[in-house]
């Protein structure tokens, strides 16, 4: 098995229907896929890529200091479950730019979303 690829110049093509059987498809089986010909420019998936190591790569104690919480959806994150079974995986989503990024987060990491053009 090979985690699916799916095609998106159909979007820019304004066809969005092309994709959604292979969308449902692939989110129904896997819970996830890889996207191509989405437009992105690779300058930019590199930059996030290469900002996504080093967030992922910093020690616990300071990826804990933007932990999500009650009062907060937004942060990082270890402690999701399936099936009451604690994941295997960390994620983060971006914060609101609220200033108060932890002195621990090194400024060479952006935490808050960029606009894309």
């Amino acid at each position: 098995s090979q985690v699916p690829v799916i095609d998106a110049s159909s979007l820019a093509e304004g066809r969005p229907e092309a994709m959604v059987d292979e969308v449902r498809d692939a989110c129904s089986k896997w819970g996830f896929f890889q996207l191509t010909n989405h437009g992105v420019d690779p300058d930019i998936t590199g930059e996030f890529q290469e900002h996504m190591h080093k967030f992922f790569a910093l020690p616990p104690h300071v990826k804990d200091g933007i932990r999500r919480s009650a009062d907060n959806s937004r942060g990082y994150f270890d402690d999701e479950l399936t099936k009451r079974k604690r994941d295997w995986k960390e994620g983060s989503t971006k914060l609101k730019n609220t200033g108060s990024i932890p002195p621990s987060i090194p400024p060479s990491i952006p935490l808050y979303p960029i606009p894309l053009k």
